[in-house]
């Protein structure tokens, strides 16, 4: 029964997983209340015309025309979105045509009708789905028809039940836009009063409280349900051309998106401290203490190096889980990763771990390890870290090593890879005979079966003429590969799998790019990491094996002894120069590291409190004092060793300011000198004086391009985004190839929320690079 209730537990986390993250997205967005800007019509791009067109003409012959043209922001998170208004001829029927966020194949633009009537109330009729996030306004009668509708059944619906009602309001399109105003702040009033919300800045945006959050994402995901069941209508279908330029507007979207998404810092550190606490539980309450530390510590070991990995590479939001019964999993993103950095990542998780096994079991005896006492451990510990290393190598999906040999071998033979995850699917099903919790795993990885065969499907049919594209214009690739799904069956898939589909053709398309040396040489990297963890399983699973204790005899203590030998011939040394001068204080430092090394902390400690004697204000001498105190426990009195070493860094920085000030009285014009000092306030975070050396530097040399630089990362620390994006704009106006600006740029322009410009600074960069890279080829 317990075992059954922590499976039920465990498949509840898997499931509810992703609704986590989309809640940690909803929970902090920030709403507006009514945040829209009149845009003149010439301003509107073409293909969005040709968008809200066929709408429009559905309106027109009943008598409406347009009357303005805006730019919407629902939430501080989104993007603008274009809106146009339409004005009846007898202005008590106004029409508002928006983009939606999750587009339509049908039919993207989004239609209400509104009428105020005489009582207060609004009546709206909207060709959309109730989502019913929020309760019913009893100041507002609203019709959701559902986005299967047509232009002409709304009209008579709204016309029905305008006719039910009271007389509506004739309003001027600018009382039709205050009432609008009033309207929207004081249904936002009324949902701050029932709790669903709460307000940021009071009258002007909110967010969701946690209960309004989980009811609206379960109510969205329903709905999309629903609508990816339903077959879309394509009542007033837009221009293909349109259609596929809004599209790929609204794919870099959903990268930005991606980007932005995923749990904060904080939020991260709670799921991977508390999935790790509620491993640790279970795994206590079924195995003894010492089992429970050493499996625990080698699965950190082994997600850590993950982990690092994929920070080493510039990957975004590395987050670390634990799954009683099933391990861990590390997740990160980088939509550019190549297919070096996807295998040395697959393997950072089990190679570190697997070589500190085999050490193991090589530095201690394992054939005698249990008869020494306090050793019993080592032998534990070896075992664990191999077997659980040695497992995720196998080539076998998806763990490490069946995503290594997916990638450098069946990327270039999608079906074949989609066989080989199936295989990977049918052996986790016999695994789960065992155990049950596995069999939850292999139904999560044959779900994406589908969606592998039709990627598989589209990348073998698109590899030729993908292959002809210049992979450093992505847009050209995008345009490509939208065009491509609408001349095919793949036209009426939910926008979001298109977009998937999209991504995932351009990272094929990147990993097919690497050279089959690289290919080759990664293959052989993997295959001598699992031969070697293989021998290294035997050795330490069959410690009777002679003929590889023998070759391994030689190896066993060698580093050691060698380190062991360098310290004391190192303290021998040290030793000989204190006789010679008793107050060598370079001398005690040495001495006092070799016996840190060597384990001596009583010597190392006589030593460090013998160079703060005969010199108080010795950095290294309080950092070695610290390192010992730290290693014995003695933690506050190493911070306060630690802090003394800040200081005293401080104090050398205020120092060397003050050398600088001297030389600038001798020489005010001394470029470099202000710079130096501008570097050196900025370490001590004095931001200030660090900005006007900058400014001193710039009124001496207008053009100097290090002053610029420097100075626009320091108004980025301050996050004073748009003094930084001036100082860059001026380094591209003074040298236009300069790949520190334009990455300098692309940081600042995507904490403005101008992605297209971050997106073109960024290929920029890597066009340079490129171009760099080509030079040093040829030469």
């Amino acid at each position: 029964m317990q075992f059954l209730i922590l499976t039920l537990a465990v498949l509840l986390l898997f499931a509810a997983f992703p609704y986590l993250i989309a809640y940690q997205k909803v929970r902090k967005r920030t709403f507006w209340c009514f945040r829209s800007e009149t845009v003149p019509p010439e301003q509107m791009p073409e293909h969005l015309r040709a968008i809200f067109q066929p709408t429009i003409a559905k309106l027109e012959p009943y008598g409406f025309q347009v009357s303005e043209y805006h730019l919407i922001q629902y939430s501080t998170e989104d993007q603008k979105r274009w809106s146009i208004l339409l004005q009846h001829r007898s202005q008590q029927i106004y029409a508002g045509c928006v983009l939606g966020q999750s587009l339509n194949p049908g039919n993207p633009v989004i239609l209400t009708l509104f009428s105020f009537l005489d009582n207060g109330k609004l009546l709206a009729t909207l060709n959309t789905e109730l989502t019913g996030i929020y309760s019913q306004d009893p100041q507002a009668i609203t019709q959701y028809l559902g986005n299967a509708v047509s232009v002409d059944d709304q009209w008579q619906a709204h016309q029905r039940k305008l006719a039910e009602m009271s007389q509506p309001q004739i309003l001027s399109l600018a009382a039709f836009t205050e009432c609008w105003k009033k309207y929207s702040r004081t249904n936002v009033e009324r949902l701050v009063h029932t709790q669903e919300v709460y307000w940021v800045e009071c009258g002007e945006s909110y967010r969701m409280n946690w209960w309004t959050a989980a009811k609206g994402i379960v109510k969205v995901a329903s709905q999309k349900q629903r609508n990816n069941k339903a077959q879309s209508s394509a009542l007033q279908q837009p221009a293909v051309e349109s259609m596929i330029e809004l599209e790929i507007d609204e794919f870099y979207q959903w990268q930005h998106r991606r980007k932005q998404g995923g749990f904060s810092a904080k939020t991260k550190r709670t799921l991977t401290w508390g999935t790790l606490a509620l491993f640790i539980a279970v795994y206590a309450l079924r195995f003894n203490p010492q089992w429970t530390i050493l499996f625990v510590a080698a699965l950190v070991l082994h997600e850590g190096g993950h982990v690092l990995a994929m920070k080493w590479f510039g990957y975004r939001d590395a987050t670390m889980l634990f799954i009683p019964f099933l391990g861990a999993l590390a997740t990160a993103r980088k939509d550019n990763a190549s297919l070096t950095e996807k295998v040395w990542i697959s393997l950072a998780g089990p190679l570190p771990g697997l070589m500190l096994g085999i050490g193991l079991a090589i530095a201690f005896n394992t054939k005698s390890v249990n008869s020494v006492e306090g050793f019993g451990w080592a032998r534990q510990a070896s075992e664990i870290l191999i077997f659980l290393n040695l497992f995720n190598l196998l080539p076998i999906y998806p763990l490490d090593g069946g995503q290594v040999a997916d990638k450098l071998l069946f990327s270039r033979h999608p079906h074949i890879g989609v066989i080989f995850k199936a295989i990977g699917v049918v052996l986790l099903v016999l695994l789960g005979l065992r155990q049950p919790l596995l069999l939850a795993f292999a139904v999560l990885i044959g779900r994406t079966i589908p969606h592998s065969f039709r990627f598989a499907k589209l990348n073998t049919t698109l590899r030729p003429e993908l292959q002809q594209l210049p992979l450093e214009v992505p847009d050209t690739i995008v345009r490509f590969l939208f065009t491509k799904l609408h001349d095919s069956h793949y036209q009426s898939l939910p926008f979001a799998q298109k977009c998937v589909l999209v991504q995932g053709l351009l990272e094929s398309r990147r990993e097919n790019l690497a050279k089959w040396t690289t290919r080759a040489g990664l293959s052989g990297i993997y295959l001598v990491s699992l031969s070697a963890g293989l021998v290294g399983g035997l050795y330490s699973f069959i410690p009777n094996w002679q003929l590889l204790g023998t070759a391994f005899s030689s190896i066993r203590q060698e580093p050691k002894v060698v380190y062991q030998k360098k310290m004391q011939q190192a303290r021998d040394r040290a030793n000989q120069q204190l006789r010679a001068n008793p107050q060598d204080i370079r001398a005690f430092l040495q001495r006092g590291k070799a016996n840190l090394a060597l384990k001596d902390d009583q010597g190392a400690l006589a030593d460090a409190n013998q160079i703060l004697r005969l010199d108080p204000s010795n950095s290294q001498g309080y950092q070695l004092r610290g390192a010992i105190r730290f290693r014995n426990g003695d933690k506050k009195a190493a911070a306060t060793d630690f802090n003394k070493v800040q200081s005293l860094r401080n104090q050398m920085l205020e120092q060397r300011i003050g050398q600088l000030n001297q030389t600038l009285s001798r020489n005010p014009k001394a470029i470099s000198v202000y710079l130096e000092r501008s570097r050196t306030y900025t370490a001590l975070g004095r931001h200030a004086a660090a900005i006007s050396d900058c400014n001193q530097v710039l009124k001496l040399d207008a053009h100097n391009i290090q002053a610029l630089l420097s100075r626009a990362e320091i108004y980025m620390s301050l996050k004073n985004y748009q003094q930084a994006l001036r100082d860059a704009d001026q380094v591209l106006s003074i040298q236009p190839n300069s790949g520190e600006a334009y990455g300098l740029r692309s940081e600042v322009r995507q904490q403005l929320g101008d992605q297209a410009g971050a997106r073109a600074d960024e290929q920029k960069v890597e066009a340079l690079e490129q171009a760099h890279s080509s030079i040093k080829t040829v030469n």
